[in-house]
């Protein structure tokens, strides 16, 4: 579920809005960091497309337009859908691991807690 957890986060990095995520969004591209949604699109968009992106990640300060071309060519190419696919192998993997452990209340509540992760807005 840890990893489902961070799949998601790396998602809403390029599809919260600030205010509702708690955190600034677009961290990850400032910092470099080339996550699951990019690593996707990277292998999925054209040349002219990945050339931007390189230029974009390289530059020392993302201006909003780069930052919304961006994910404008990540929601172009189904990065965040591939992600969250992603993310539901990993939840579903752990509920079915789950269901060695006898039903409670602590079972329940770790079932509900991999169904939050894939829901989770903020």
């Amino acid at each position: 579920m840890g990893i489902a957890f961070q799949l998601i986060d790396d998602l809403l990095d390029y599809t919260s809005n600030e205010e509702d995520f708690g955190k600034k969004i677009g961290i990850d591209l400032q910092d470099g960091k080339i996550t699951l949604p990019l690593i996707f699109t990277l292998h999925q968009c054209t040349a002219d497309e990945r050339a931007f992106i390189q230029q974009t990640v390289d530059s020392p300060l993302i201006t909003k337009d780069a930052f919304l071309e961006v994910v404008n060519t990540i929601e172009r190419h189904h990065g965040t859908h591939y992600t969250w696919e992603k993310a539901k192998e990993y939840v579903d993997q752990a509920k079915d691991l789950l269901q060695r452990f006898p039903v409670s209340k602590e079972r329940d509540a770790l079932h509900a807690m991999a169904d939050y992760i894939l829901d989770r807005k903020l």
